[in-house]
């Protein structure tokens, strides 16, 4: 099918109203819906998508007509007509409005993000501030949006239930899917929602992958290989934004192929690789998804539920998505205690607030009677802290990687730095990161001289 995309009207009249275009869009899709059997629409075949892109130009110029019986002023172009065609073609095959900014209309974007008002902003790849389009949208395509997204992953949002997050199921056009956060009146302070759609790599992410964007070296990219080898536990720490996830993904690449890993998370995200590509093909993954209660505050399934779940599937990896609650931290910490190799990430804006939040995560918990068995904790699950940053131009390095001591020195949580980035030396696009001998430490030299203080 090939649709222009809306255009202004002339000036040979006035354009529609938002209420008339609103009333526009519902006419045809009703229309539209009569015109083809359910079975059609549900799976897109050609045929009936064919005759929809026929029959919505026809029926549009048909509804012209006779509002214009009413008021003779009224007049849209041809570009006009074929746009709200358009619209409500990608309403009933497709996710709507978004259409226009996901792949293959755009491949350039990282995030969309719709405001109360309607206005629709976008984030380019690389970016740190949203840009405002020249689209906005009406209550009513929000209303339909939301039921699309939510409502084809059996969850709702409403006034009794304002906050709600989901994903966007892999499809040819969008191969990983995408995040999806949704808050709602009365909330947020507006007449609708406001969307935040947050897309991912299509591709997989490899260590050249990150060698080529030059967030770490080639001596950092052998080193962590040899740690995952090894099964250690990792923390990867930085704000939003800073390229977490995508971390996560690059060090699964070093996860032994045949190791079963289960992966938590609210939504699922991660997407793991392996050399032979896809690990979920060619390895052993299971992904396990957390569930929020039901209207009737029944059904919930936490973070910490699914962590206890999946030490009873036998696994080698356990990778949360994200530590938020001390329940979860603490669980965690004693699943790597007790042999399992685990991974997951916090948010912080250093190697030692990300310690000293994951100790206040914990403490938080009912696992751990004093902050002392807390911190033994710590240095007995986690072996690597990587902090991760963004610049401001966007670009995403390694801001540290650090290796927690696994004793306890005076009572207090010690690591040592082995790569931290150097601002006075770094020029954008060429990061440079100073090493042990850099700072004035060796491998080898006592603890309390080469090391730094982390914990309270």
């Amino acid at each position: 099918m090939s649709l222009l995309k809306r255009g202004p009207a002339t000036s040979d009249g006035r354009p529609l109203t938002a209420v008339e275009r609103d009333s526009a869009r519902e006419a045809a899709a009703q229309a539209l819906r009569q015109e083809l059997t359910p079975k059609a629409i549900i799976d897109k075949t050609p045929a009936a998508m064919a005759r929809a892109g026929e029959f919505l130009p026809q029926f549009m110029r048909r509804w012209l007509e006779e509002v214009r019986h009413q008021d003779p002023t009224l007049h849209l172009s041809q570009q006009d007509i074929d746009g709200l065609a358009t619209q409500v073609y990608q309403q009933i095959f497709g996710l709507g409005f978004l259409e226009a900014y996901l792949p293959p209309q755009r491949t350039d974007l990282s995030e969309i993000s719709i405001l109360p008002d309607g206005r629709v902003t976008v984030q380019r790849k690389g970016a740190q501030r949203f840009e405002v389009t020249d689209q906005k949208i009406s209550r009513a395509q929000m209303d339909d949006i939301l039921q699309r997204l939510l409502g084809a992953m059996s969850r709702s949002i409403s006034q009794a239930w304002p906050i709600e997050g989901t994903r966007i199921p892999p499809t040819a056009n969008l191969p990983t899917g995408a995040r999806v956060h949704a808050v709602a009146p009365p909330v947020v302070v507006g007449h609708m929602a406001t969307l935040n759609v947050r897309l991912f790599e299509s591709k997989f992410v490899t260590p050249q992958t990150l060698l080529d964007w030059g967030s770490v070296t080639p001596e950092m990219d052998a080193f962590l290989a040899e740690r995952i080898s090894e099964g250690c536990g990792v923390l990867v720490s930085g704000a939003t934004g800073s390229g977490k996830t995508t971390f996560l993904n690059y060090l699964s690449y070093y996860i032994h192929q045949y190791d079963r890993v289960i992966t938590v998370e609210d939504s699922q995200e991660l997407r793991l690789s392996c050399p032979a590509g896809d690990r979920s093909t060619h390895g052993f993954w299971i992904t396990l998804e957390t569930r929020p209660p039901n209207l009737e505050g029944q059904g919930e399934i936490t973070f910490l539920k699914l962590i206890n779940t999946s030490l009873r599937m036998t696994p080698q990896w356990v990778i949360v998505g994200e530590i938020r609650e001390g329940a979860v931290a603490a669980a965690l910490l004693q699943t790597q205690i007790s042999g399992h190799s685990g991974m997951t990430t916090i948010h912080a804006d250093s190697t030692h607030k990300a310690i000293k939040t994951l100790l206040m995560r914990c403490q938080q918990s009912e696992m751990f009677s004093t902050i002392e068995s807390a911190k033994q904790a710590i240095v007995l699950g986690l072996d690597l802290v990587i902090q991760l940053e963004q610049n401001k131009d966007g670009d995403r390095y390694v801001q540290e990687i650090a290796m927690v001591d696994p004793n306890l020195i005076g009572g207090k949580v010690y690591v040592r730095s082995l790569w931290k980035l150097d601002r006075k030396q770094s020029q954008p696009g060429a990061p440079v990161w100073q090493t042990p001998t850099d700072l004035g430490r060796t491998y080898v030299r006592h603890l309390e001289d080469d090391q730094e203080e982390v914990g309270i």
